[in-house]
């Protein structure tokens, strides 16, 4: 069963540690995810609908990546998302990310999609998710550590995964670069993992 998610949130996302939520935004239940496949109501040059940048301690200022629709660069369909570094800096990262009450503690879910690079120096592009408590606190982190995307490669499937515990109230997810080059992403899945 996919769940689909409603973007919302500010979000902060350390290279290889937890994302920081700023401040905490109250979603209706049930709300869904939203423009995964990065093409509802975008055109080229645009940031997608539904999605937030990530920011915070550890990461890049809003400024120092692009987010952008390409439409000419894709894995399918219309457009996909691709971000890359506008500033020159050194060990920060951007990303995007969407937010929502977390659906079933003790529930596996999965954010899997399909990830494009070129000239990526640095850490590296990757998906992230993370389950948070009520007030904030991360209970469940997973990122792409240890095998992120680098260089220059075609599109290929990647996926992370987490299991929330009892005390998880909200999930958030996305995708991010840290270093040079450009990142592109399309059609992210959020689902069980079955």
């Amino acid at each position: 069963m996919k769940l689909i998610v409603r973007a919302a949130l500010v979000l902060l996302l350390p290279a290889c540690g937890a994302v920081k939520l700023v401040p905490p935004n109250e979603l209706p239940g049930g709300a869904k995810p939203q423009n995964l496949g990065f093409e509802q109501g975008t055109y080229a040059g645009s940031l997608p609908n539904g999605w937030v940048i990530a920011r915070g301690s550890g990461g890049g200022s809003p400024d120092d990546y692009r987010y952008e629709v390409d439409s000419e660069v894709k894995y399918s369909s219309k457009s996909s998302l691709r971000i890359s570094l506008a500033a020159p800096i050194v060990n920060k990262h951007g990303g995007l990310a969407q937010c929502l009450n977390t659906p079933q503690p003790g529930q596996r879910i999965r954010l899997s999609g399909h990830l494009r690079s070129e000239g990526i120096e640095g850490w590296g592009g990757s998906l992230w998710i993370q389950a948070s408590s009520a007030d904030g606190k991360s209970v469940g982190f997973q990122n792409m550590n240890g095998r992120t995307v680098t260089g220059s490669s075609d599109w290929s499937k990647h996926s992370v995964e987490i299991t929330p515990g009892e005390s998880a109230a909200r999930l958030c997810f996305g995708v991010f670069l840290n270093g040079k080059g450009r990142l592109w992403a399309d059609e992210l899945v959020l689902d069980n993992g079955k």
